[in-house]
């Protein structure tokens, strides 16, 4: 009787889909990286500045005789009057901005306190793996040293230099993410709302505040916008990876405004209005559970 024949193995493929959804469940993790934020700072004004109207005044004088003969007896007698009259005439000028006032030549149009910083925090958010295909949420939040200022002086006359700043210094998001499974990697998207502790400043200064009026404002606030981004995630031990995520935020525009601080022009004002978008690259690690 003939033995069997033996069967060559067949070769070993590689593994791109797990035998277990190995991304499905909850997370936790760290992250910590840099950025940089942009946005153009618009400048409208000074509005309501103090004005003073030049007046002319002319006067005129003019001298009116009248002489009277009158026939009496025994003798005539006459009789000489003068009167005199006077009239004033007021011609009023265009209105012009008084010395006091803001120079609206010495406000630029728009600055750009642009900067960049480091960034770091936590995430916390939840995977479902259905074969290939990922998707999941994540919310983040991170402290920031993103923005800058920028100061610039003009003198058209009178010297004025117009400072903006603009500060974000806490970064949040909730977002939206779904990516493609290989093997150990993860490859993702993410998207949603993003929100986060912005500081603004803004002021127009003269060199000599106590001839000169000037204004200045300041707000801190929470500002609220949209984040996309993506990543890479990589799978160290089954239940801890390591990642390279990226964000793009845009926290909208906000409006300050700047009001006098020297008591010279007390209904004098200006506005800024200072858009806030920036991209963050981060380095991180989860913890599945």
């Amino acid at each position: 009787m003939a033995a069997p024949a033996e069967h060559a193995p067949a070769p070993v493929l590689p593994v791109l889909l797990p035998e277990r959804p190995r991304w499905t469940g909850f997370y936790v993790g760290g992250s910590l990286g840099g950025g940089s934020q942009s946005g153009r700072t618009s400048v409208a004004g000074p509005f309501g500045g103090p004005t003073v109207v030049p007046t002319t005044v002319t006067t005129t004088t003019t001298n009116t005789t009248t002489t009277t003969n009158t026939q009496t007896t025994p003798l005539p007698v006459t009789t000489t009057v003068v009167t005199t009259t006077t009239a004033t005439t007021s011609v009023t000028g265009p209105a012009s901005l008084a010395a006091t006032a803001i120079n609206p030549l010495a406000v630029p149009r728009s600055l750009t306190p642009d900067g960049g910083g480091m960034a770091g925090g936590a995430q916390f958010g939840f995977n479902y793996q259905i074969g290939a295909v990922v998707v999941g949420a994540e919310t983040d939040l991170s402290v920031t040293r993103l923005g800058g200022s920028q100061t610039v002086s003009l003198d058209p006359g009178t010297r004025f230099t117009t400072r903006a700043e603009n500060e974000l210094s806490m970064l949040g998001t909730v977002r939206a993410r779904a990516g493609v499974a290989l093997g150990d990697f993860l490859i993702y998207g993410t998207g949603g709302f993003a929100y986060g502790l912005l500081d603004q400043k803004g002021s127009i200064a003269p060199d000599d505040p106590l001839a000169t009026s000037g204004a200045a404002a300041s707000h801190s606030g929470i500002a609220s916008g949209w984040a996309v981004g993506g990543g890479v995630e990589y799978a160290i031990l089954p239940s801890m990876t390591i990642r390279l995520d990226y964000t793009h935020y845009d926290l909208g525009s906000r409006r300050l405004t700047l009001q006098d601080y020297t008591g010279l022009a007390p209904s004098q004002y200006a506005t800024m209005r200072a858009r806030t978008s920036g991209d963050i690259v981060k380095a991180g690690f989860n913890f599945g559970f």
